[in-house]
């Protein structure tokens, strides 16, 4: 393709909101993917065990603990590493994939525990807990401008909140109906005022996917079933169950893959994609199936495409001393291979 009509292109693209689409566009700017080294594991052993489960030594460089991809660069992701178990403070950092830079952003000092949104200007969504997890704010943090927007305040019982778009926003809230506590996923417009309400049992949801949010829910005790919201539409267009051998707990939803298939992950760590199509799971990591118990894996669900993931690969090691240390790594992992390759940042 010309540049200039590829120029022209990517000005139509975001002029008719293009980036709203959750599922990253090929990356053509640089070969970054194509010079990645496989992780061969050289060393397995049992982590040390205390009384209260096994034991936290010192981070080696990063505590990674989520990552997100940009919608406005397809070679830049941010992550945040946390610097305590819950409530912040948490620093977040950029990094370009390209020149393997890492870029030091902003620390965000009351950040509540949640997964990393982005939207396509480039802000963050979080729940901010000021004294406690009871005392709760909602906020997006500009990167460009440097600043927060505050959202809603003074709220007490929020478990997750995302965005819908760039103007709107979900977030899971106890509520009460008839009289009665439950939870709901409420959606907002981003100045505060309520424009829908879903009662549905607690779970997770996805990022969006054009206006399409997928959700999970629970009847009784089996956290199964899956549905499909139209955030324009304001409505429930679709719903599955999850039937799987493999998922005998909790259904976690990862985010979209591409337009037919939804990333998930079950209470045990097993890891796979339902598409929407067939109805069918398709598991493609099972930690059962791993020997090297020093090594595990977190918050699979960036999608770079429908074959390969970023995820964060945790190693528990002793170092050259002799010490006991533990990292988190950003790699790029083939769900169809098991293929894990190391993004080195420097």
């Amino acid at each position: 393709m010309k540049p200039i009509n590829f120029l022209l292109l990517s000005i139509i693209c975001l002029f008719f909101a293009c980036q709203q689409n959750n599922v990253p566009a090929p990356n053509a700017s640089c070969d970054w993917l194509e010079e990645l080294m496989p992780i061969v594991q050289d060393t397995c052993f049992q982590p040390s065990v205390g009384p209260f489960g096994t034991i936290i030594p010192p981070y080696e460089n990063y505590n990674i603990d989520q990552i997100v991809l940009s919608k406005i660069d397809q070679n830049v992701i941010y992550f945040i590493s946390k610097q305590t178990p819950d409530i912040g403070p948490v620093d977040l950092y950029k990094v370009n994939l390209c020149a393997n830079e890492v870029q030091f952003v902003a620390t965000l000092e009351h950040y509540l525990n949640n997964s990393l949104r982005l939207n396509s200007k480039d802000q963050i969504i979080y729940i901010e807990a000021i004294l406690s997890v009871t005392n709760q704010n909602i906020v997006a943090f500009d990167i460009n401008e440097q600043s927060n927007i505050p959202l809603l305040s003074n709220k007490s019982n929020i478990n997750r909140v995302g965005w819908a778009s760039d103007t709107s926003f979900i977030v899971e809230e106890g509520i009460f109906v008839n009289g009665n506590p439950t939870f709901a996923r409420l959606l907002y417009h981003i100045e505060g005022n309520t424009l829908d309400t879903i009662l549905l049992t607690p779970g997770t949801f996805s990022n969006p996917l054009g206006d399409k949010i997928a959700l999970n829910s629970s009847y009784g005790h089996d956290n199964k079933h899956l549905f499909i919201y139209s955030a324009s539409e304001r409505e429930i267009t679709e719903a599955y169950s999850l039937e799987n051998e493999n998922w005998s707990a909790t259904t976690i939803i990862l985010d979209w893959l591409n337009e037919e298939q939804i990333q998930i992950r079950e209470g045990s760590g097993i890891t796979g994609s339902f598409d929407l199509a067939n109805n069918q799971i398709d598991v493609f990591f099972n930690p059962d199936e791993i020997d090297c118990r020093n090594v595990f894996f977190n918050r699979l669900g960036v999608a770079l495409d429908n074959e390969h993931l970023l995820q964060i690969r945790g190693e528990y090691f002793f170092n050259e001393e002799g010490e006991y240390r533990l990292r988190n790594d950003i790699i790029r992992y083939n769900m169809e291979t098991g293929l894990e390759e190391l993004i080195v940042l420097e």
